[in-house]
């Protein structure tokens, strides 16, 4: 409870303020300790989530069930929706515990529930994370369950707390945001392609910190393909940084859908993100538009700070 407290807050904190209050998170803490699960580490393993697994013991609703009977004791699970479990690195490491199910029933003091539930921080692959700090983590995969697929426009991007939760910013983006309700239609300017026969300048709000005009151009090209523009800068969950390794910078970035597109997630392809149903359009090799980016026909002119130019292309 002393070493999360902290994380609790930016939770609640983080859901107010990119949903505008529309959505709210309530996390609860219990116990003044860890929990010690009845089996060792190797017990609570899955396969089939590629976390460094080498064999699965038991099945993943037994492995849950067993920790839930061990935190029943000084948790009420009335209307659980979501269980996030924190297990330790070195458990991970050695057997690549983890533990995922998208709906699993579980029994509990206070009756049956069915919830998602997820854990694990990436140490079974690799990753050593922070243990002391789990909010943004946790935050990334409750979105999964909230319908945000995330892992683009560009996976392992800074610029977003779907692509990496341990990145400069923890915004999402605009598209999955008004999919959610986030959005007001006040906030997002769409056009049909066919309305842009000239040339025409734009002034938007930072998805970072919002305002009083638009947060997000999106541009319906077919009945398949959208473009959708968003302009970032630093704000209360983003830090953006110009001179580290995954370099982040304020400016408009855009990035195409394919609505009815296929989910396509290998970290190892190089040409992943052309594969995948949405994926940034770059200025060169830049992500953020110094000058303009061109696609289905129309180019996106970045004509100041916080202001564009769309125009027909000839």
């Amino acid at each position: 409870e002393t070493l999360y407290r902290d994380d609790v807050q930016k939770i609640e904190e983080w859901g107010q303020f990119f949903s505008r209050g529309r959505m709210s998170y309530k996390v609860e803490f219990k116990a003044n300790g860890w929990l010690r699960a009845p089996k060792g580490a190797e017990w609570y393993t899955c396969l089939e989530c590629q976390k460094g697994a080498k064999e699965q013991k038991q099945p993943q609703q037994e492995a849950m069930q067993q920790l839930i009977d061990v935190a029943d004791a000084t948790y009420d699970f009335t209307s659980t929706d979501l269980l996030y479990f924190v297990f330790p690195f070195q458990a991970e490491k050695e057997f690549g515990t983890a533990l995922y199910s998208h709906r699993v029933t579980l029994q509990t003091k206070e009756g049956s529930i069915t919830a998602a539930a997820y854990g694990e921080m990436g140490g079974g692959v690799g990753a050593v994370a922070d243990r002391t700090k789990i909010w943004d983590h946790a935050i990334h995969e409750f979105l999964h369950f909230q319908g945000f697929i995330g892992h683009g426009p560009d996976n392992g991007s800074e610029y977003y707390i779907s692509t990496n939760q341990w990145g400069a910013s923890k915004a999402v983006t605009s598209w999955e945001a008004f999919l959610n309700g986030w959005f007001g239609t006040d906030e997002v300017l769409c056009l049909e392609k066919a309305d842009v026969n000239r040339s025409v300048t734009l002034t938007l709000d930072s998805i970072d910190v919002f305002g009083s005009r638009y947060e997000s151009l999106m541009i319906r090209i077919d009945s398949d393909t959208l473009l959708v523009v968003e302009l970032r800068s630093n704000g209360p969950f983003t830090q953006l940084c110009s001179t580290c390794r995954r370099q982040t910078l304020a400016g408009f970035m855009a990035y195409r859908v394919d609505v009815n597109g296929i989910h396509y997630r290998n970290d190892a392809d190089p040409m992943g993100a052309e594969k995948n149903f949405w994926a940034n359009l770059k200025d060169g090799t830049s992500t953020t538009i110094n000058s303009y980016v061109e696609f289905a026909g129309l180019r996106i002119t970045r004509t100041g700070p916080n202001q564009l130019s769309i125009a027909p292309i000839g």
